[in-house]
């Protein structure tokens, strides 16, 4: 009985064949979701026996590279949360449009210092200059840097947090915009909305959402406003510090 036994764990501990190997390593990567190495140990241990790598060396290739595609995939993910309703970019802009600009203080915003300082930002300019532009091209910039973004429109504010305030979650409401580390507000058609709903029960504007949002304790974005406020009285005071206004009217 003794013999058997051993002769079963010797039998256990007997090298498998090439292609036993392959198939558990391969079944093991699965398991494990390392997709880029799953895909590439192959033709990476061919041009290591080629170029005569280190095993060192072929490890640190696969790894940099799993750690490129989970950047990649974490990056997708944190665009596709932040909603926005096209993808720009700064060198997409055309800085010759508006014909006054300042060109580096927009450009340094981009930096994205106001993010860590808990400050603030305001676009403002006239219609078809470029604001909503420069605000999504500056959420994707930060989701690139890590931050969590969301992108919202002045009336999708009001209308959730107000349905919201309505079936009592305007709690639960407040805090999936205060959550991300930047809130982008866009005032696109703020003003007709409002005027054609100065007629209805309206128990919360944009401006005391945004008041609550960036009051409450939860709160550790920074809100970006994009608009042209000559349609508005509305002061923000309790936003905190703005940043002077990137563009002007031509």
């Amino acid at each position: 009985m003794t013999r058997m036994t051993t002769k079963t764990k010797a039998e256990s501990s007997a090298p498998q064949s090439g292609a036993d190997s392959a198939a558990t390593l391969r079944t093991q990567l699965m398991q494990l979701h390392l997709a880029y190495t799953l895909q590439h140990y192959e033709a990476l241990a061919s041009e290591a026996a080629a170029q005569h790598w280190s095993h060192v060396g072929y490890l640190a290739r696969l790894v940099e590279g799993e750690a490129h595609r989970r950047e990649d995939r974490s990056v997708a993910r944190r665009v596709a949360l932040a909603r926005f309703p096209v993808l720009k970019t700064l060198d997409q802009f055309e800085w010759n449009w508006p014909t006054k600009i300042n060109r580096l203080q927009v450009q340094n915003l981009f930096r994205l210092n106001f993010i860590e300082e808990h400050a603030n930002v305001i676009f403002l300019g006239g219609v078809g200059l470029g604001k909503s532009h420069l605000s999504i091209a500056l959420g994707h910039t930060a989701c690139l840097r890590g931050y969590s973004v969301l992108f919202a429109t002045a009336v999708d504010i009001i209308n959730s947090v107000n349905a919201a305030c309505a079936h009592g979650g305007l709690k639960r409401e407040l805090r999936r915009y205060a959550k991300p580390r930047l809130l982008i507000i866009d005032l696109c058609a703020a003003r007709r909305y409002v005027q054609s709903a100065a007629a209805a029960t309206v128990h919360w504007g944009l401006e005391t959402a945004v008041l609550h949002i960036t009051g409450t304790s939860y709160c550790d974005s920074s809100v970006h406003l994009n608009g042209r406020f000559t349609c508005w009285n509305f002061s923000f005071p309790a936003i905190g510090r703005a940043m002077p206004p990137a563009r002007k009217d031509r």
